[in-house]
């Protein structure tokens, strides 16, 4: 594993604060956050869609899956409004 991806999953795992990292590693605070970035693009390419996380799932029989609290529109009446998402410009509940 390159030293780039080993710094940067030591990140995402100790949550440590850029310049903690970057001071640990001998690099530049944005060095650090170049080398976070990347990494988390790479593991994003490789993760499975939400689609194909769920089918998964129902194959192994889970009772329940964590996602990612990715909103999901609903249909609405006027007792939804504490569903209504400002960020997302929509009603929807958490995934």
């Amino acid at each position: 594993m390159g030293r780039r991806r080993q710094s940067a999953l030591v990140h995402l795992c100790r949550g440590e604060p850029f310049a903690q990292f970057a001071a640990g590693f001998g690099v530049g605070t944005a060095t650090a956050w170049r080398y976070v970035r990347e990494s988390t693009r790479l593991l994003a390419r490789q993760a499975p869609s939400r689609e194909q996380g769920l089918r998964r799932a129902c194959r192994k029989g889970c009772g329940y899956v964590i996602g990612d609290s990715a909103p999901i529109a609903c249909d609405h009446v006027a007792a939804d409004l504490p569903f209504y998402a400002g960020k997302h410009d929509q009603l929807g509940m958490n995934f």
